[in-house]
C-alpha cells in the first residue's frame, strides 16, 4: 500500500493478493482506484511512503510476526518505479 507521507496512515492505494510461498518477486501497480477514503487518492499526495506486509493473520492492523518493508518518502511522478524489500519482522503490536 501507498500512504501520504504526512499526516493520515490510511492507505491512499492498497493491494492486496496472496502471496505464493516459493515465489521471490512481484510486479504490483498502484492507482487512483485503489483509494480506501473516498477522494483521498494516489495522485492526491505529493510525497508517498510505500509499505508492504505479509501476514498470516489475515487482518488489517500489523501483528507480531508479520513481515514488512517500507520505503523512504518518495515525490510522486507521472510513474515511479520502486524496488522494495520486505526485510522486517514486526515484534511488537
Amino acid at each position: 500500500y501507498a500512504r501520504n507521507s504526512n499526516g493520515m496512515r490510511i492507505p491512499l492505494a492498497i493491494d492486496i493478493f496472496d502471496v505464493i510461498k516459493d515465489k521471490k518477486n512481484y510486479n504490483i501497480k498502484l492507482d487512483n482506484t485503489m483509494n480506501m477514503v473516498k477522494n483521498q487518492t494516489l495522485s492526491s499526495a505529493s510525497e508517498v511512503i510505500v509499505e508492504a506486509r505479509i501476514t498470516m493473520h489475515q487482518k488489517a492492523t500489523t501483528m507480531p510476526g508479520d513481515f514488512i518493508g517500507t520505503s523512504k518518502s518518495l515525490k510522486l511522478n507521472d510513474s515511479n518505479y520502486l524496488l522494495l524489500n520486505i526485510n522486517s519482522i514486526v515484534t511488537e503490536e
